[in-house]
């Protein structure tokens, strides 16, 4: 079995690790900090901003060297470099097909789990039905239902339901990063 995706909360997006996760929960603000010079896009990423500064240039970056093409990103053209080799690391423990990528063996694996993760949903919300893994997990969720704001900013007036909200709002409105590239 795969270790259990993490989920965003608000698109249900899934992820492989925190990390991952906090930088996809930035999509999701309001403030969007990153802007472009050349055009009136803004952005909520840093990498993405980079990303599209080089599409405004016209050359990709990042060159395949076994036949030539362009990426702006860097784990694109790994990926794509992939599918050069014929190698296949990652094995199902359930029926030992193998895949080239980790995310097409956690895909594949969902196929076989699906009746046993729901199974393990025992935390059922009374408003709107959704299962949960735990008693946390479930209170984590009832904040949707609410305007119970607990978490509040040391530097403005705004509330937030979750301390991960606060800590981005904080980042981003009141630390913002002053990096050039």
């Amino acid at each position: 079995m795969v270790k259990d995706q993490i989920k965003c909360d608000i698109c249900e997006k899934e992820y492989a690790n925190k990390s991952v996760l906090k930088q996809h929960m930035k999509t999701h603000l309001p403030s969007k900090p990153w802007k472009c010079d050349l055009c009136p896009r803004e952005f909520s990423q840093k990498s993405k901003l980079i990303e599209h500064v080089n599409r405004h240039q016209g050359t990709p970056p990042f060159t395949c060297s076994n036949c030539g093409k362009g990426f702006y990103q860097k784990d694109r053209l790994k990926t794509h470099e992939l599918s050069h080799s014929n190698s296949r690391p990652h094995e199902c423990n359930i029926c030992l097909l193998t895949f080239r990528r980790k995310y097409e063996l956690n895909k594949h694996l969902k196929m076989h789990d699906t009746n046993i993760k729901e199974q393990l949903k025992k935390y059922v919300c009374e408003t709107c039905g959704k299962k949960n893994y735990s008693f946390a997990d479930l209170n984590r969720h009832m904040l949707k239902h609410t305007d119970i704001r607990l978490y509040k900013c040391d530097h403005c007036s705004k509330a937030f339901k979750d301390k991960y909200t606060l800590k981005c709002h904080e980042v981003i409105m009141h630390f913002p990063l002053k990096e050039t590239f």
